[in-house]
């Protein structure tokens, strides 16, 4: 990928940059560091990821990885390879369905793009109901899958619980540490988690009360027979530790960089981030929650 991007200087093809801000209380060094930071690629595995700010930048990089690649006798395939405009907020104009091709084949430009296990939407600038959807697609259908072990009463409760948070927990919360969800969605993935697969696992667990619509158990007694913990402890608790991990990093790294943009917003009213929840859940100032992180105490 160097030769791809010594390439694209060459060509004066700009990559995408971002303005940072780490503040003082956030560093080792008690001084806060600011700058640009470029995202020419993002990688993992074989797989290669690409932000440009125009349509023909981007053309002009796909010509360019393209040629690179052929030099090492390798070949992308067109029909693997997707656009998506980010953040696409224009309500005038049809979703494009191409923005860019390749050897004269129309690269599709989707809606939706699973990443690393994850639905990524166009228009959904946080952790957005299309990724929600999936995670509670994905436990439940496992639930189901192996509903004989965890509807067998002749295995100890808290020992199907514990499968339970192994197998599904994993599934409804799989990249939880980074997300920017409201609480509406958090609500969401704990009913299910909390009202419906614990509750459906106790013998017992739907009954109600003499004269009354409200269960026998409250879903206190049912995470406490369990021996779990609410879904949105277990994702505040996980958001917590990430957080604290991202702060105490370098800040030469690009993921501390990313946590601390400076870039105006162009979306209207409060932005949800990873920070601002957790500090909401932990109710606690910035400055102290990085103070804490940086002695390790998260």
């Amino acid at each position: 990928m160097q030769v791809f991007i010594e390439e694209c200087k060459e060509k004066h093809i700009n990559f995408v940059k971002h303005k940072y801000r780490i503040p003082d209380y956030a560093c080792d060094t008690n001084m806060e560091t600011l700058g640009i930071n470029l995202v020419d690629w993002i990688g993992y595995a074989d797989d290669i990821v690409l932000c440009f700010e125009t349509r023909d930048l981007l053309q002009k990089a796909v010509d360019v990885l393209s040629d690179t690649f052929k030099r090492f006798n390798l070949n992308i395939n067109v029909g693997k390879t997707k656009t998506m405009i980010i953040n696409n907020n224009d309500a005038l104009n049809e979703y494009p369905t191409s923005i860019c091709s390749l050897e004269d084949k129309r690269i599709d430009n989707v809606k939706v793009f699973r990443y690393l296990g994850g639905n990524i939407k166009y228009n959904e600038q946080n952790t957005g109901d299309e990724e929600v959807e999936l995670r509670l697609e994905s436990g439940e259908a496992k639930f189901y899958a192996l509903s004989k072990k965890f509807f067998n009463h002749k295995i100890p409760l808290r020992t199907r619980a514990q499968i339970l948070n192994t197998l599904i927990r994993s599934r409804l919360t799989y990249a939880c540490q980074c997300w920017s969800i409201t609480e509406k969605q958090k609500q969401l993935l704990c009913s299910k988690y909390n009202l419906i697969m614990l509750r459906k696992m106790m013998k017992g667990g739907f009954h109600r009360k003499d004269n009354s619509m409200s269960f026998k158990y409250t879903n206190a007694d049912i995470l406490r027979l369990c021996k779990s913990e609410s879904l949105d402890k277990f994702i505040e608790k996980q958001q917590k530790k990430y957080l604290a991990h991202l702060i105490r990093m370098g800040n030469t790294s690009t993921s501390k960089k990313l946590l601390f943009d400076d870039t105006p917003s162009r979306n209207p009213g409060p932005e949800i981030t990873l920070f601002s929840s957790v500090l909401k859940s932990e109710n606690i100032s910035a400055k102290d929650f990085a103070k804490k992180a940086l002695a390790k105490n998260f």
